[in-house]
């Protein structure tokens, strides 16, 4: 979704080129980028995606890598907020995040016998009081992966439908 804010015209092009002066001003006059992320329209942070690997304060910093994942979650958020087709696309991945979670965890604990990290961190942004629930819970009442009653449950989430 983000590509989407790409320049496709020269009109865009002229538009982003301004709204980059606009953000290089406010930065070089002390304002942080996730406070100018955090009102921006959708020109704007397109300005800022495009412009983004390239400043010198994320190319001189060690965690440069860090700061643009960061500021592109920024970016997103702030999308969300401006851009209904954005708003759309955070709708359903909000309605398919509890399927994706459960499918993390179970494809982990069939192929390695042990709830992996990625899918609790899922759980718990998706359903956290089912998190606590798995955390509170009896792992040894948990079906093992002899009955073949993981993999059954991993196909029927892949099949289930997600309505936003």
């Amino acid at each position: 979704m983000l590509a989407a804010l790409t320049a496709k015209t020269a009109d865009d092009l002229a538009l982003q080129a301004r709204e980059w002066e606009k953000v290089r001003a406010l930065l070089d006059a002390g304002r942080y980028l996730p406070h100018i992320v955090a009102d921006a329209d959708r020109v704007r942070l397109a300005a800022i995606l495009d412009n983004l690997e390239t400043m010198p304060e994320v190319l001189e910093d060690s965690a440069g890598a860090t700061i643009v994942e960061s500021i592109h979650g920024a970016v997103w958020d702030r999308l969300v907020q401006v851009d209904d087709a954005a708003k759309a696309v955070a709708a359903a991945e909000d309605a398919a995040a509890p399927i994706t979670a459960w499918r993390a965890i179970l494809t982990g604990v069939a192929e390695t016998g042990e709830v992996p990290f990625e899918g609790l961190t899922l759980l718990h942004r998706a359903e956290p009081e089912a998190y606590d629930l798995l955390l509170d819970g009896d792992a040894l009442a948990a079906p093992g992966t002899t009955y073949g009653a993981i993999p059954r449950l991993v196909e029927s989430l892949e099949r289930t439908t997600v309505h936003a």
